[in-house]
């Protein structure tokens, strides 16, 4: 089963959720997205973070930069929210910035 994070352009346009696809299932690939670059049948990227693996951890805020190690919870694509533990064994959102890298995500 294939999941997938919507998520708003800005913080409190909208609300976000998760859309849930079957593996197998045939369903008409779409010609193209809202952008317009999809097209059926186009590859999918390679995730940039992945269950299990250790990830650094940004938060900009008020000035500051901090950096934190943390280990990703589920898998995400550049510019994805994804769900990171940081050492102290908290669990906090996290935008996919690159590969091994995600941004802080205020609460």
């Amino acid at each position: 089963m294939l999941r997938f994070q919507l998520a708003c352009a800005e913080r409190g346009a909208c609300l976000p959720f998760l859309a849930y696809a079957r593996i197998g299932v045939s369903v008409p690939a779409p010609s193209c997205g809202i952008d317009g670059n999809v097209r059926a049948g186009a590859a999918v990227p390679a995730p940039a973070v992945r269950p299990g693996e250790r990830a650094t951890a940004v938060l900009v805020a008020a000035g500051l930069h901090m950096t934190a190690s943390v280990t990703c919870l589920e898998r995400g694509g550049p510019g994805e929210i994804v769900f990171v533990r940081g050492r102290e064994g908290r669990i906090f959102r996290a935008r996919v910035a690159g590969p091994g890298k995600v941004e802080a995500m205020l609460p």
